[in-house]
């Protein structure tokens, strides 16, 4: 068992596999142990490396930022800006006419903010259509390839959001093929760390993810070297860690018995702070 990678992410109550992309990041070559049934290594990595192209091609978060600034500015300005010249060449000492200014001022904002909102979206949907295309493309290929009644691995993407680069894919997979948190090969819960340094893995022959020995002993040796040599502790020479029965890891078990001193002094210390000066100074005497 291994943690997963961080770009992998499970809900196993929908049975869909989440994979989260990046244009400016590589992309996994490592199938997921739970799709290896369904998508080949070859079309997992001819198909992640397609849906990054595409859909990196229409995510631009500098230009959205940008653009997202340039119409803000133009909402704010443009709309106070026509209040200002109407009230100046047009005033008329009707007192409705104020409440027409600012009619023409919010016809004038929500035109403008359709006028800026709309490329944008359109641009989006264009490429998020292509993204589907291609993946319609995909689905037709199985459904050809695969024999009727074959379970298959459903696929699907999103575009990044504005000011984003992160592509979602989604692939769905029949239900009650999850494979069991006991099978050697599957993930580790969330919750559970895994080690720190790649090379602590080496200890743990049962992980998988080290360079142990095959047909190694759990924790018992690491290669050729014994966790216990054989001049450990207390030298018998058969390798075994340290032994002191009723002891503890420092020292045997030892029985303390207190002396007859002890037990006067322990007596006589015992009394009040009055009582222990007349006994200190009987002492003394």
């Amino acid at each position: 068992m291994y943690n997963a990678p961080k770009f992998f992410t499970q809900h196993k109550a929908d049975n869909v596999i989440l994979v989260y992309l990046s244009p400016t990041s590589p992309p996994p070559v490592s199938v997921p142990f739970e799709l290896q049934e369904y998508v080949s290594k070859d079309a997992w990595a001819s198909r992640i490396t397609t849906i990054t192209r595409v859909a990196s091609s229409y995510s631009k978060p500098k230009l959205e930022m940008i653009w997202a600034i340039l119409s803000f500015l133009m909402l704010t300005v443009i709309p106070m800006a026509v209040v200002s010249v109407l009230n100046a060449t047009l005033h008329d000492d009707d007192p409705q006419w104020h409440f027409h200014v600012r009619e023409i001022s919010l016809g004038i904002f929500l035109g403008m903010m359709l006028l800026f909102a709309m490329p944008m979206v359109i641009w989006k949907a264009i490429g998020q259509r292509h993204l589907n295309r291609t993946i319609q493309r995909w689905t037709q290929q199985d459904n050809q390839t695969l024999a009727p009644g074959t379970a298959r691995a459903n696929w699907s993407a999103r575009l990044p959001r504005m000011f984003s680069s992160q592509i979602v894919v989604s692939i769905a997979v029949p239900h009650g093929t999850f494979p069991s948190l006991f099978h050697p090969d599957a993930y580790l819960p969330s919750f559970v760390r895994g080690p720190i340094d790649a090379q602590a893995a080496y200890y743990y022959p049962y992980s998988g993810g080290g360079k142990a020995e095959p047909n190694m002993p759990h924790m018992s040796t690491i290669g050729s070297v014994p966790l216990y040599g054989n001049n450990y502790g207390n030298g018998n020479g058969n390798g075994r860690p340290p032994s002191y029965g009723y002891g503890d890891e420092k020292r045997p078990f030892g029985d303390y018995k207190r002396s007859s001193r002890d037990s006067k002094r322990s007596s006589k210390d015992s009394f009040s702070s009055g009582d222990y000066k007349i006994q200190r100074a009987s002492l003394r005497a």
